[in-house]
């Protein structure tokens, strides 16, 4: 294995010196081989999880999930960032894997927030043993949803993340005519969205970002297989080279 990443780091430093430019044939070795060293993170990322183990208070509880939530936070963003190499070669294909494994890192951590074990503290346990039957059904509902609250709304941002990745490797393949694997996983999981959730995000990576494009409802209908759908006027990928078969 570390034969294989030297090769595949040679394949970059000799593309840097060979002088060539982004876009071409040797820039798409080299986008790969970049891919590829970086890729393993996000393999590694996707056994994130949060464990509140056995809290014996609610404030412990909130502590321990809120620091592992910024710890997965950080996490993500790391194996996000480590995709960013890639974009300089413009090769079309490795730029919209890129983007597409980035929003994948951003859903593992949605998806790890949302999953997060609802855990009873101890002290709580310990007023509901003295509750009757009724108030502690109550007493527990109530704190599973103060709970499921908070991850709702630690995680919508992050959805958004992942919304706005898969819009611009979508965007960048229909550009490109392209039809492949990653295109596929990227309009199907925007398609789990819909088209709410998908213009809200949108309009959040809008306010971040002014040259990032608006949504138009319907935008990222499957077409049929080897039939790129129109591209409606304003709605422009970034900028990227042709590829070369």
């Amino acid at each position: 294995m570390g034969d294989y990443r030297a090769a595949l780091q040679d394949v970059t430093t000799g593309f840097q010196r060979t002088g060539q430019p982004a876009g071409s044939i040797a820039a798409g070795y080299a986008a790969e081989a970049r891919f590829i060293l970086v890729d393993g993170k996000l393999a590694s990322f996707e056994k994130f999880q949060i464990k509140p183990g056995k809290p014996k208070t609610v404030e412990a509880y909130i502590s321990t999930i809120t620091k592992q939530m910024s710890n997965g936070a950080t996490q993500a963003q790391s194996v996000a960032n480590a995709y960013e190499p890639v974009f300089p070669y413009r090769r079309p294909r490795w730029t919209i894997a890129s983007y597409v494994r980035q929003g994948r890192a951003y859903e593992i951590l949605a998806r790890s927030i949302l999953n997060t074990p609802v855990v009873i503290p101890s002290d709580l346990q310990r007023v509901l043993r003295k509750a009757d039957e009724y108030e502690r059904e109550d007493y527990r509902l109530d704190f599973e949803d103060k709970v499921r609250q908070v991850l709702d709304t630690q995680v919508r941002p992050v959805e958004c993340f992942a919304v706005a990745r898969y819009a611009l490797a979508a965007r960048a393949g229909r550009a490109g005519s392209f039809d492949d694997d990653y295109t596929r996983i990227a309009i199907d999981r925007l398609q789990a969205y819909g088209d709410e959730r998908i213009a809200e995000c949108i309009a959040e990576a809008q306010a971040a970002d002014a040259t990032f494009q608006g949504y138009s409802p319907g935008e990222f209908t499957r077409s049929p297989r080897g039939k790129p759908l129109e591209i409606r006027p304003g709605i422009a990928p970034p900028a990227i080279s042709k590829e070369n078969n």
